[in-house]
C-alpha cells in the first residue's frame, strides 16, 4: 500500500511542476499594437483555392466598405412602414445607417 502511495506522490509531484510552468506567450507572438484590417488579399497566397472561390461572391460583395458606389438599398432619408414600425433609412458621417423611428437611439450605422 506505501509503495502505491509513493508511486501516486511522484506522479502527482511530476503534474504539478509540469503544470506550473511559464505560460506566457514568446514576445514574437505579442502584436505591436491593435488588430488591424490587412486586406483581403493577403489570403490569396495561402488559400489560393478558396480565395477564387470567394472572388466575386456575395460574401465578398458584402464585405465592401458602404459606399453610393457599393451599396444597393435607398438609404437618401426613406422610410418604410411595416407592421406599425417606421425605420429611417438615411447616410450620416459615421455610414449608412437605419434605425425605427421609435427608438432612434438604437440606430444602426455600418461602415460594409
Amino acid at each position: 500500500m506505501m509503495r502505491r502511495f509513493g508511486h501516486v506522490a511522484h506522479c502527482l509531484t511530476a503534474l504539478l511542476i509540469v503544470g506550473c510552468g511559464d505560460s506566457t506567450p514568446p514576445a514574437d507572438l505579442t502584436p505591436d499594437g491593435p488588430a488591424s484590417f490587412i486586406g483581403s488579399a493577403a489570403c490569396q497566397s495561402c488559400h489560393e483555392p478558396e480565395y477564387a472561390q470567394w472572388l466575386g461572391s456575395h460574401h465578398e460583395l458584402a464585405m465592401q466598405e458602404a459606399t453610393a458606389a457599393t451599396v444597393l438599398g435607398d438609404f437618401s432619408d426613406v422610410t418604410l412602414d411595416y407592421y406599425g414600425e417606421t425605420t429611417r433609412f438615411s447616410t450620416r458621417d459615421d455610414g449608412r445607417c437605419l434605425g425605427r423611428e421609435s427608438r432612434i437611439q438604437d440606430r444602426l450605422c455600418v461602415r460594409y
